[in-house]
């Protein structure tokens, strides 16, 4: 470690007084790590310690100062780890993971990430903008992978990446796409995940980088099949191509990836996965909703954020044989006496219900200790949420739904 901390001085002291500027030595880190394992190692501990300390709430000057970093690099160093912490409930070998912070808020997950490399799997994949490369080494386990990323730092941190897992690398290449040399790599599947403006308020592929449209007019004669990772938020009704599959997927219930495929890698027009459970649901139809109540029965089920968006409810609806109860915001809400097993959603017991007015007096009866209501109360939700709960003594939890002018208490199955 002692080396690296003198390394850190020298590092600045050693770059032209013109060449300072954060992003110059982040670079530089990047390329001395990647020259020998050693340099690998010794920066890879520093991150983890550096990880370390701001886990036990030391700020940027903390950490620099105890690990004796001078300003330029302790700042490098602590972005770094806090994208390592980032990437701990993303990434299996988080602790060998190099992300900035854009790559760290928007890298696909392993848990999807290998969800794609089955799908994709035994096909030649030119990967467009491939950023900091996890998508790219994920695929790269089931096919032949090629990442092109225009941007130097981002191209030298999927170098790093590719060092994390312990599968065939794939080949990174720090070109732009335009390039006429990207054409000859012949590719039978195109891929891309564009990188999107931050303070965008909707979402228009236009505004991807790499444009999705640009790329399909650029590659069209090399190959038809194409794969493009969307905003998760944009519906299919934004997407202006010819024929394809629109798949939205949920990762333990939220929603994380709108994944666009054309040519032959289209299976259905429509599609929602579950992870981790790998359910399906898939269709080249949108069905209408056949059969709806007003009151709600036995069991009430709450659909898969992806389900809605990909436009499935009604195949699921009629498939389970769920009448529809009521709709949100943000919520589907099925009921049905009948226990379904499989349902791509919540499934929820009703044990009681109540008016607002005299919901504490419910919940205290069935001995409730905490509420995770799953609708806008007439409060501002987290101060609802503790006004009840620091009035609750009880052991047990239970989940609100409110529908018309009740409240529907209940137990998750």
């Amino acid at each position: 470690m002692k080396s690296l901390l003198v390394y850190s001085y020298t590092l600045i002291k050693s770059m032209p007084n013109n060449w300072k500027s954060k992003d110059q030595i982040f670079e530089k880190i990047l390329e001395e790590s990647l020259k020998t394992q050693s340099g690998y190692k010794s920066w890879n501990l520093m991150i983890n310690n550096a990880a370390h300390k701001i886990r036990e709430g030391r700020s940027s000057d903390m950490v620099a100062r105890e690990l004796k970093l001078s300003d330029h690099v302790g700042k490098i160093v602590f972005d770094l780890a806090i994208s390592r912490i980032r990437a701990e409930s993303k990434f299996s070998n988080f602790n060998k993971i190099w992300l900035d912070s854009y790559s760290s808020r928007y890298s696909t997950p392993e848990i999807v990430a290998l969800y794609r490399s089955e799908r994709l799997k035994g096909f030649h994949i030119a990967d467009m903008g491939s950023g900091a490369g996890m998508q790219s080494i994920f695929m790269a386990k089931n096919s032949k992978v090629t990442g092109i990323e225009i941007e130097k730092t981002r191209y030298l941190l999927s170098l790093l990446n590719s060092r994390a897992y312990d599968w065939e690398m794939p080949v990174f290449i720090n070109n732009d796409f335009h390039n006429e040399d990207v054409s000859n790599l012949r590719p039978s599947i195109i891929f891309s995940d564009p990188l999107r403006p931050e303070s965008e308020k909707e979402r228009s592929i236009e505004s991807l980088v790499p444009d999705p449209y640009e790329i399909m007019e650029l590659y069209e004669n090399s190959t038809k099949e194409f794969v493009f990772d969307l905003p998760p938020q944009m519906k299919r009704n934004k997407v202006e191509f010819d024929s394809f599959e629109s798949e939205y997927i949920s990762v333990n219930g939220s929603l994380n990836r709108f994944t666009v495929y054309l040519g032959k890698l289209r299976k259905k027009n429509f599609s929602a996965v579950l992870l981790p459970n790998m359910l399906r649901i898939e269709s080249d139809v949108q069905e209408e909703i056949r059969e709806s109540v007003r009151n709600h029965h036995k069991y009430i089920y709450s659909l898969d954020p992806a389900v809605i968006y990909a436009g499935l409810e009604g195949n699921v609806s009629n498939k389970f044989s769920l009448p529809f109860l009521y709709k949100d915001k943000r919520r589907i809400i099925l009921t049905s006496d009948e226990k379904k097993d499989q349902f791509p959603g919540e499934t929820f017991l009703v044990v009681g219900e109540s008016t607002e007015e005299h919901l504490l007096n419910s919940l205290h009866n069935l001995g409730a200790g905490k509420i995770i209501p799953r609708y806008n109360p007439t409060n501002e939700y987290y101060v609802f949420k503790s006004m009840i709960e620091s009035k609750l003594s009880g052991d047990q939890t239970f989940y609100l739904f409110h529908n018309d002018s009740q409240i529907l208490i209940c137990k998750k199955l």
